[in-house]
């Protein structure tokens, strides 16, 4: 996933699991934040700290989605462009760069 973001012009940053510690450094400066459901799967308090970010989240699921208001879904496996859209939806009303995840200049 990181490779095909990048070839689309994003910066990425990527980390293979979260911890409640970890999410809001993590997040800070983003525009938009994916997350997959198996990196947050049974690590206490992760998904409260989710719901503290502030740019827009697009979850990965294979199961039924957590209880995130206002993440967009993204059922896995998705075909074609599917998450390109997700994150066009996601960021189209923000501006600015961020250092997480944003087009490359």
């Amino acid at each position: 996933m990181e490779f095909a973001l990048e070839v689309e012009g994003y910066a990425v940053s990527s980390a293979e699991d979260l911890t409640a510690a970890g999410i809001s450094s993590f997040a800070e400066g983003s525009v938009c934040v994916i997350v997959d459901e198996d990196a947050i799967l049974y690590r206490q308090g992760t998904l409260s700290a989710l719901r503290e970010l502030h740019p827009p989240i697009i979850m990965l699921v294979d199961r039924s989605p957590p209880d995130l208001p206002g993440a967009q879904v993204l059922r896995k496996p998705w075909f074609g462009n599917a998450l390109m859209t997700a994150i066009a939806s996601a960021v189209q009303d923000r501006d600015g760069e961020n250092a997480g995840l944003r087009k490359n200049p």
